[in-house]
């Protein structure tokens, strides 16, 4: 004969179980024959938690990994804007006409504007893709988690 495994939490749960049976003989009118209370799955409860608290460091390290990213992006660009603006000041600087100067700040103007635009679809692209694939995997654990909730809840009218 194979001994049963002991559960803390499920012994736990037995005993309180008992507990508020014994206590609601006591009392006027909740004597009733054949009530019993429903009993919990402290194993599927704690493992249900487990896999929530995994999801929430999950998405704190996509967070973070985000915040990295365009982080990351920012300092380039600000680098690269730094380095522009020193060019063209000297492009403006050789110009010799007021002409070329205004040829050369228009064509400046331009470039800076054109920079700015893939700097923020850079941004926005990796902020979207962040945000689907995160958005995707708490929808998959949702329907995973109202699974296990409805059968949990099977189980318990099932017993009673």
């Amino acid at each position: 004969m194979v001994a049963k495994k002991s559960n803390p939490a499920n012994e736990f749960m037995d005993a309180m179980q008992k507990t508020m049976q014994n206590s609601m003989k006591n009392m006027p009118g909740m004597n009733m024959p054949g009530m019993t209370m429903p009993s919990a799955d402290m194993h599927a409860t704690m493992e249900i938690y487990r896999k929530n608290m995994e999801l929430l460091a999950e998405s704190q390290r996509s967070t973070m990994e985000v915040i990295k990213s365009v982080t990351a992006l920012h300092n380039e660009f600000t680098r690269q804007v730094l380095e522009d603006m020193r060019c063209h000041y000297q492009q403006m600087m050789d110009a010799k006409t007021l002409e070329e100067r205004s040829q050369v700040n228009m064509t400046n103007m331009k470039h800076h504007m054109d920079h700015m635009m893939s700097y923020g679809r850079e941004v926005t692209d990796l902020w979207t893709k962040a945000c689907n694939n995160m958005g995707g995997r708490v929808q998959d654990h949702m329907k995973t988690s109202m699974k296990q909730a409805q059968d949990m809840a099977e189980k318990v009218t099932k017993k009673h």
